[in-house]
């Protein structure tokens, strides 16, 4: 029994190489803009699964706290969430009192600031004016060159 072999064409190893190399940088860069295409046209899908995994990992060490104490998971889940959203909403409460006070008052801080700011901004032109006598004055002869 023979063998017949076919005649192998040798392609010089370095070259197939260096092409591969170069073909999976270039799919890598086109991957990343699709990836980035993909996130910017997809932000409000994106942003919103981001911050509720980022949620659920902050969360997660209480809700395994409240399953030690044999409240199921789904529940100590539920008051967790539930109990945020009162803190966010008590957090936002006093910032809205306190802004609405300031927004109030705001005549009365507006006289005060601008009377500041004229007191700085004359104290300022002071120096400058300062700074102005003392500066040495301008000579018209060329310096000499060694």
């Amino acid at each position: 029994m023979t063998e017949t072999r076919l005649p192998v064409t040798e392609t010089p190893r370095e070259k197939e190489y260096a092409r591969l190399i170069g073909s999976t940088f270039s799919l890598r860069v086109i991957a990343a803009a699709i990836i980035l295409l993909f996130a910017y046209y997809a932000q409000g899908v994106v942003i919103t699964l981001v911050l509720s995994i980022l949620l659920a990992y902050c969360l997660d060490p209480v809700v395994e706290f409240l399953e030690r104490w044999h409240i199921p998971r789904t529940i100590g889940s539920m008051v967790m969430v539930l109990l945020l959203c009162a803190v966010i909403g008590a957090v936002g409460y006093g910032l809205w009192s306190r802004a609405s006070d300031f927004a109030e008052s705001w005549p009365k801080y507006s006289g005060v600031l601008r009377h500041a700011a004229n007191s700085v901004e004359a104290k300022i032109s002071g120096i400058e004016h300062g700074v102005d006598d003392t500066s040495p004055p301008q000579s018209t002869q060329a310096a000499p060159q060694f």
